[in-house]
């Protein structure tokens, strides 16, 4: 499936980005406007709200949530209902 492809060579860019100077936080929400660019409407009003989402707040651990909006943004591309979230 192309979504997950293009998700998958995303993650990869933002983990060879973490370390350049930037927070990780700062990297996910720049690599999250970068997908959201080359998305649907869908997919990117979900993935540039990550983003921002990721500048305005703390985040403990921000690969994961980037990997959740990257999730979120598929479902959203493909009109698939989003899982219920983990509260663990």
């Amino acid at each position: 499936m192309m979504v997950s492809r293009n998700f998958a060579i995303m993650l990869a860019g933002m983990a060879a980005l973490i370390g350049c100077g930037q927070t990780a936080q700062e990297n996910a929400a720049e690599q999250l406007d970068n997908a959201a660019a080359q998305s649907d409407p869908a997919a990117a009003d979900v993935l540039r709200n990550a983003a921002d989402d990721l500048r305005d707040n703390a985040s403990a651990n921000a690969a994961v949530e980037a990997q959740n909006a990257l999730q979120e943004a598929g479902e959203a591309q493909s009109g698939s209902p989003a899982p219920p979230s983990s509260t663990d």
